[in-house]
C-alpha cells in the first residue's frame, strides 16, 4: 500500500501544470534605455501580448521616440536588440505614448527579447533621467487566449509575471 502511495504521489507531482515565469527589468541609460524581458522557465510562449504600460508609475512617464512632440531633449526610437524573430511585428510607438504593446509569435524557454528607446519624466527637473522610484508601480501584463497576468514593476524597476500553464 505504501508504494502504491508513493507512486501516485509521483504521478500528481509530475501531472502538475508548468509554470512560466516571464521577467522583465527596465534599465536607465544614456542615451537609451534598454528592457530587458525573460522567458525564465521551461516553458515556449505563443501568441501572446506583453503590454508595458506606464500609466500606473509612481512619475507621469512617457516614450520620446521624436524630436517633436512631449518628450524632454533627447529621443531615441524603440529599436530591438535581441530576440526580434519572437516578435509578430515591430510594435508601433508614437511619441509621448505610455504603453508598449509586443505581439509574441513564440516566445521560446530561456530566450530573452530586448529592445532600447527613450522615456522621460514629464514633470521633473531631470526629466530625461528616469529613476527606479519614478519607474515603480508601472505595469507588465501579459494576454493569452486563457487570460490577463500582470505584475507591477518593484522600486529596482522589475517585473515578474508568473502564468499557469504552458507548452513545452
Amino acid at each position: 500500500m505504501a508504494m502504491l502511495c508513493r507512486s501516485a504521489l509521483i504521478a500528481l507531482t509530475c501531472a502538475s501544470p508548468a509554470l512560466a515565469e516571464i521577467q522583465l527589468e527596465f534599465i536607465e541609460g544614456a542615451p537609451k534605455d534598454r528592457f530587458v524581458i525573460v522567458n525564465a522557465s521551461d516553458c515556449r510562449l505563443s501568441d501572446a501580448v506583453l503590454t508595458i504600460d506606464l500609466r500606473t508609475a509612481a512619475a507621469p512617464l512617457i516614450f520620446d521616440v521624436t524630436d517633436a512632440g512631449a518628450g524632454v531633449e533627447v529621443f531615441q526610437p524603440f529599436d530591438i536588440l535581441e530576440g526580434a524573430s519572437h516578435l509578430m511585428d515591430m510594435p508601433t510607438v508614437r511619441d509621448g505614448d505610455m504603453q508598449i504593446d509586443l505581439h509574441l509569435r513564440h516566445f521560446p524557454a530561456w530566450d530573452r527579447i530586448t529592445f532600447t528607446i527613450d522615456m522621460d519624466d514629464t514633470q521633473s527637473a531631470r526629466g530625461t533621467t528616469v529613476s527606479f522610484d519614478e519607474f515603480q508601480g508601472a505595469q507588465a501584463l501579459l494576454t493569452l487566449p486563457e487570460g490577463v497576468t500582470s505584475a507591477a514593476f518593484n522600486d529596482r524597476a522589475r517585473a515578474v509575471l508568473q502564468v499557469p500553464g504552458c507548452d513545452t
